[in-house]
């Protein structure tokens, strides 16, 4: 049984086929199981010509890091932008 106080649980996660990802730029998660360190990344699609176009946010992903599946970001936080600011955003 979960207290008043205890958070929701978090749906379970749509895992898709890399396959399936969209390839027009929106950032979307995608899961590298052979990658050091945390498994997740928020990436975008930009063909550059380059090998591999998997673009992290911080840089690209390696070839051997070959994510294998994929979700859409999940809806912001509702409320209005100002509200957001005073609230550590």
């Amino acid at each position: 049984m979960t207290s008043p106080s205890s958070p929701k649980p978090l749906p379970a996660s749509e895992w898709q086929p890399i396959e399936t990802a969209p390839k027009d730029g929106k950032r979307i998660i995608v899961y590298c199981p052979k990658l050091d360190g945390p498994k997740e990344n928020i990436v975008s699609y930009q063909r550059n010509g380059t090998n591999f176009p998997w673009r992290a946010d911080e840089g690209n992903l390696l070839q051997r890091d070959q994510p294998t599946h994929w979700m859409p970001l999940p809806e912001p936080p509702a409320g209005d932008e100002s509200e957001m600011e005073g609230q550590g955003k």
